[in-house]
């Protein structure tokens, strides 16, 4: 089943010609002179909010990562102007905009849009000797929170203007994702190795944990899967599956050892199959000098996974996108140089061959990338859907960026000519 090329959306790009990303430029408006060295990274993917186009951004002090915040930016091209009027998600990071999901309490068909982020408690640490407080602080403890809201966002603000999270992960555990199926919400947790109690110290310039118990369910950082009932329950159940550390509930085949890493995005395609968009993440040392510096290397990859099954389907397909495609930015330190970090996919405007990436960059940047669309490698491993069906599922499960009207006409027209194929 083909699609002409009659039918398809124009595509003004030359296949020959290298493709770079963009760095995003930003305005703090009335808020920028409340800020020293200001940056902006690691965002949500775009979506529509009150007839603006916009992303959730951690903005935080370029030296100072307990100064963060998660807010809210329109997208303009490749600018963002920050909505002052929206709130203000203060100690929390790495924002994700997760779609529409069921209310289970009501049978009208009323959704919520929900995103989250990961929360942090910045804390004095305490010196090994004397157990008291030293002038450096630190997070010491993270985990997932996540609002949701139907129209407005101040809908996540309790009566007293405080932050009313409906749901949170596990302590000491980040980027989890989950998306709205047929009955169900699968979920993909990343339970990591850790430490739980004890005193947090700076023993010879290092941050230790004393008197803690390891718990090492997930290697340092992997990816899990369950199921949950609804949104309503996922506290209690991402809790009973964190306590429960059933290690053949980790998703096999994404990290080779030394690797890490989570999912960023989950897209549903069809059934129970769903494309995941994450990050792997390794480690290498090097020396600068007198000191060995750790450096950190952050790389996309896709996946199509079965709900069903709970596992992937035939091999991951990494994104070859480095800092080297982008416009030079400097780092929050050296050893984040090689760092980007998934937010996830959009939809091209133009084509369906495409597709936009965006990234934190060097924990200190924005970036947008287009990319080909990675179904285009993973539709092998699903004979049974033909390949332009599946090129467009991508699309219809996506927001659609803005793009002139003629081309969402055509787009429009290939999807109802396909969607009961789609289905």
């Amino acid at each position: 089943m083909a699609i002409d090329s009659a039918e398809r959306t124009l595509d003004a790009f030359e296949h020959n010609v290298e493709i770079r990303g963009e760095i995003m430029s930003f305005d703090l408006g009335v808020e920028t002179e409340q800020w020293l060295n200001p940056t902006i990274y690691n965002p949500s993917i775009e979506f529509d909010y009150q007839g603006k186009r916009v992303m959730f951004c951690r903005l935080e002090e370029f030296d100072d990562e307990v100064s963060s915040q998660i807010r809210l930016f329109e997208v303009n091209g490749n600018h963002l102007t920050l909505l002052t009027d929206a709130p203000v998600y203060d100690n929390m990071q790495d924002p994700y905009y997760l779609g529409e999901f069921s209310d289970p309490t009501r049978k009208t068909g009323e959704r919520w849009k929900v995103f989250g982020g990961v929360r942090i408690i910045p804390d004095a640490l305490l010196d090994p000797k004397t157990k008291k407080p030293t002038e450096h602080v630190d997070v010491t403890l993270y985990q997932d929170v996540f609002f949701r809201f139907r129209n407005d966002l101040s809908e996540t603000l309790d009566e007293n203007g405080n932050l009313e999270p409906f749901a949170t992960g596990v302590e000491y555990s980040k980027d989890m994702r989950f998306i709205q199926m047929d009955g169900y919400i699968a979920a993909f947790p990343r339970p990591q190795r850790r430490t739980v109690g004890g005193l947090h110290v700076i023993n010879n310039g290092k941050h230790e944990r004393l008197d803690g118990e390891l718990k090492p369910f997930g290697a340092g950082g992997n990816v899990g899967f369950f199921k949950a009932k609804n949104v309503n329950t996922l506290t209690e159940e991402t809790e009973q599956y964190i306590e429960k550390a059933d290690e053949s509930t980790l998703v096999k085949g994404i990290f080779e050892e030394g690797e890490w890493g989570g999912v960023n995005q989950v897209i549903r395609l069809t059934g129970d199959i769903v494309l995941l968009v994450g990050h792997k993440a390794s480690r290498t040392t090097s020396d600068k000098g007198d000191n060995e510096i750790t450096n950190l290397h952050y790389r996309p990859f896709t996946a199509l996974f079965d709900c069903n099954k709970g596992q992937i389907i035939g091999k991951i397909s990494d994104i070859d996108i480095t800092p080297a495609d982008f416009d030079p930015t400097p780092a929050k330190r050296d050893a984040l140089e090689d760092v980007i970090f998934t937010a996830g996919l959009m939809p091209h405007e133009d084509s369906f061959d495409k597709c936009y990436l965006i990234v934190g960059k060097g924990d200190a940047a924005v970036g947008k990338i287009e990319i080909e669309n990675p179904l285009n490698h993973l539709a092998v491993y699903l004979p049974e859907i033909p390949h332009e069906t599946l090129m467009l599922l991508i699309h219809k499960s996506g927001n659609l960026l803005a793009e002139p009207a003629a081309h969402r006409l055509a787009r429009t027209a290939i999807l109802k000519k396909f969607e009961s194929v789609s289905r």
